[in-house]
């Protein structure tokens, strides 16, 4: 999925290949995306259809055929939510005791990327609710509704209050002190939320015994550090 922002930033601004190549992520065979067939491609839609089929590729071709001219920021965020989905959905597929112990630090990623879609479709690129709403990720709980109000919140503080419990364990001593103050730095509740995936983290490690959610909890902690 990486590789595929890579690559569709590079045909969208027309970035020849040996540019890009330094910046891409080495995969096996299997994997391995055609850089000369996207690169030539003749339209946004020959490009989505030249990606490999999965849910990136139907979430970014919904995105394409829903949007006369998409935004970037959009695009990329559709393959992202179609990422999440998919990991989401193979997360779902754990036996019962290990999916509940990996299943919050999967869903605390997942859901994290929708606050900052939110966050940054609406207060920075202006995009609409409408627009932003088909990018919900389902599986991470009752997202649906929250993803609603996060939808109709008025500013980033509104925002955070929104996902308390959900994104961040608890909003940011500005937001917690009653002033007036309702702008918050949108990097300190990501940096919340990270604290959070690293106390999941923590967690699934900790009560997972040679199972998968010791190796989940193990991967989240390392990545943090």
């Amino acid at each position: 999925v990486e590789n595929e922002k890579l690559f569709l930033r590079s045909f969208l601004n027309h970035t020849p290949l040996e540019v890009l190549q330094p910046r891409l992520v080495q995969l096996p065979s299997g994997l391995t995306l055609d850089a000369t067939a996207l690169l030539a491609a003749k339209s946004l839609e020959d490009f989505v259809a030249l990606l490999p089929a999965g849910s990136p590729r139907s979430r970014l071709h919904a995105v394409v055929a829903s949007q006369r001219e998409p935004q970037p920021f959009l695009l990329e965020a559709a393959l992202d939510a179609g990422y999440f989905q998919e990991l989401l959905a193979r997360n779902n597929r754990l036996p019962g005791g290990e999916l509940e112990i990996v299943k919050p630090l999967v869903c605390q990623e997942a859901n994290l990327f929708q606050f900052m879609l939110v966050v940054r479709g609406r207060f920075h690129f202006g995009l609409t609710a409408e627009t932003l709403l088909p990018l919900c990720v389902s599986g991470s709980g009752d997202v649906v509704e929250w993803f609603r109000a996060l939808l109709s919140a008025p500013d980033i503080l509104s925002a955070a209050k929104c996902v308390v419990g959900i994104v961040i364990d608890a909003l940011p001593v500005a937001g917690r002190s009653g002033g007036e103050q309702s702008v918050v730095d949108v990097s300190v509740i990501e940096a919340l939320a990270w604290q959070r995936y690293l106390r999941l983290a923590n967690s699934a490690f900790r009560r997972s015994h040679m199972g998968v959610g010791e190796v989940a909890g193990y991967f989240g902690v390392r990545r943090m550090e």
